[in-house]
């Protein structure tokens, strides 16, 4: 049951995350350019890179980044068959706290089957940089 709920969250945190682009460079130095980066990474199959940019990724041992990969790329391969995948993209608007440290980033997604839905992801800045907010 905890693998499954597990395999849930992460196929919950793919649906909210992959959605997420937005113009111009990719950068740890904007949320935007943070959901960019996660895009990219998806677009590329790099699984592993999508995991290290979450909170308290740079913690983690090289054999939890492959199975947190693995089973992120289980949630990809699913979103993809239930929605023919992404079509089109656009980041909404950012929103980052007064204090400087939260930002929280709204994303529209247009899918292949033209389905629609609109998100939001939640980043932090963890030592200057930002990453999206720890699921698990």
């Amino acid at each position: 049951m905890k693998k499954v709920n597990i395999l849930l969250g992460l196929t919950v945190a793919v649906t909210i995350l992959f959605f997420a682009a937005c113009g111009g460079g990719s950068s740890s130095s904007s949320p935007s350019g943070v959901v960019e980066a996660y895009y990219d990474a998806f677009q590329s199959g790099d699984y592993e890179g999508m995991i290290m940019l979450f909170e308290g990724s740079e913690n983690y041992s090289a054999d939890k980044v492959k199975k947190n990969a693995e089973m992120l790329k289980m949630g990809v391969e699913a979103q993809k068959k239930a929605t023919g995948g992404i079509k089109k993209f656009s980041v909404i608007e950012e929103n980052i706290d007064d204090a400087g440290d939260a930002a929280i980033v709204k994303i529209k997604t247009v899918y292949k089957d033209d389905s629609e839905e609109e998100s939001e992801m939640e980043l932090v800045k963890v030592n200057g940089k930002w990453m999206f907010k720890k699921l698990f």
